[in-house]
């Protein structure tokens, strides 16, 4: 497969820490939104190189079943309010393969809410 599965979103701030200097009057709130989604970020891209690493996948547990999960309770790795587990391409059925692959493709075309530069100068 040519393209890269990720399930780290593109932010289009990478690193927020600066921020708080060219932008003083920041909202606190805003500000640890920011330092808490790039943190998580962090250690999602940490754990899903381990999970490269080891010859598999980190998949979120949204996509795979219950019993999956019951078995394979030892690869579970929690990141902020997420559960991920590092499976291997041929332990998952086909199902749920597709899900995760659902799952890719809506975090590419950032489904998911991404920090935004216009948001915090607002």
């Amino acid at each position: 497969m040519s393209m890269k599965l990720s399930i780290v979103p593109e932010r289009e701030v990478k690193d927020p820490r600066p921020l708080l200097y060219f932008f003083p009057n920041l909202p606190a709130q805003r500000y640890a939104q920011l330092i808490a989604n790039f943190h998580n970020d962090e250690k999602l891209k940490m754990a899903e190189q381990i999970a490269q690493v080891m010859g598999g996948l980190l998949v979120p547990s949204c996509c795979l079943h219950w019993k999956f999960k019951k078995r394979n309770a030892d690869r579970k790795v929690q990141i902020g309010y997420q559960t991920y587990y590092a499976v291997k391409r041929d332990e998952i059925t086909a199902n749920a393969y597709q899900k995760y692959l659902d799952y890719v493709a809506e975090i590419q075309s950032g489904g998911e809410a991404a920090g935004s530069v216009e948001s915090v100068v607002s």
